[in-house]
């Protein structure tokens, strides 16, 4: 018998709103500095063939952006059973950081179903194993989930924001690095809803790795119980969808042209959103 997919609700509507004045804080009012200019290749014809991956032969490059294969796809979660995936995952992966923890993260969560909330699901192409997932809630229909344990920066209210949580992948798969993949469709869904910055809640290990990939740590670097953790110290941590891009560019960070500039047509998220 076939299954009702999963509700997709748009955390709010494609045409955005008119802006309008709103305070800003120390997060979302610095001045960018200027980025180097990027050199563009030529556009070449829409009725061009594509061309191979890695094409370095003379003329490849004004035949324009190179679709770049990945192991795995991305795409949004649409079904009871894949939901049901995913929810395992994330048991097996926070088991391995958290011991004894990974069966309360494993338990069905009424986050997953709430309006304006999307979870991305990554695939190997070749087994179909779920080897990665992450979920993206915006402040559209109601507070982030962090909100209910900290005040954020003024320079964050009144924007519209995205959190990210439940971001796992499976540490024994070595084909790809699907985490790539999750972070490029999680930026373009951010791109196409209009948010502002996205937010998260860090372990303090991991605060510095997420430093490195240009995410500000807020609220003096405290960490505070987050009820939507079972109660565990997370820091806060939010990353500026322009801003952040422009720096990561200027860092010449290795996931910037990744995201910026490779067209990577397994990332499938942007059509589950258009088809709702």
């Amino acid at each position: 018998m076939p299954t009702a997919p999963l509700a997709l609700t748009l955390p709010f509507p494609l045409t955005p709103e008119a802006p309008r004045p709103r305070p800003h804080g120390e997060l979302l009012n610095r001045v960018p500095a200027e980025a180097a200019p990027r050199p563009h290749a030529a556009t070449a014809p829409l009725s061009a063939p594509v061309s191979a991956v890695g094409d370095s032969t003379p003329g490849a490059a004004a035949r324009g952006p190179q679709a770049v294969e990945l192991a795995y796809t991305v795409r949004l979660v649409r079904t009871p059973q894949e939901l049901a995936e995913v929810r395992a995952l994330r048991g097996r992966a926070y088991d391995r950081v958290l011991p004894g923890l990974g069966a309360h993260f494993a338990q069905p969560d009424p986050a997953d179903e709430a309006p304006g909330t999307l979870i991305y699901a990554a695939r190997d192409k070749a087994t179909g194993a779920l080897i990665g997932s992450s979920r993206v809630r915006t402040n559209r229909c109601e507070p982030l989930a962090v909100q209910a344990s900290v005040d954020l920066p003024a320079g964050l209210h009144g924007h519209h924001l995205a959190e990210v949580t439940r971001y796992v992948v499976d540490a024994d798969y070595k084909r790809d690095a699907p985490q790539r993949g999750l972070l490029k469709a999680m930026a373009l869904t951010g791109h196409l809803l209009q948010v502002r910055a996205f937010v998260i809640t860090a372990r303090e290990k991991m605060v510095r790795r997420y430093k490195a990939l240009g995410l500000e740590l807020l609220l003096d670097g405290q960490a505070f119980p987050m009820a939507h953790i079972g109660g565990l110290p997370h820091c806060v941590m939010a990353f500026d969808l322009h801003q952040g891009l422009q720096r990561l560019r200027q860092m010449q960070h290795p996931i910037s042209p990744f995201i910026e500039d490779e067209w990577h047509p397994d990332l499938q998220v942007l059509e589950g959103l258009l088809r709702g």
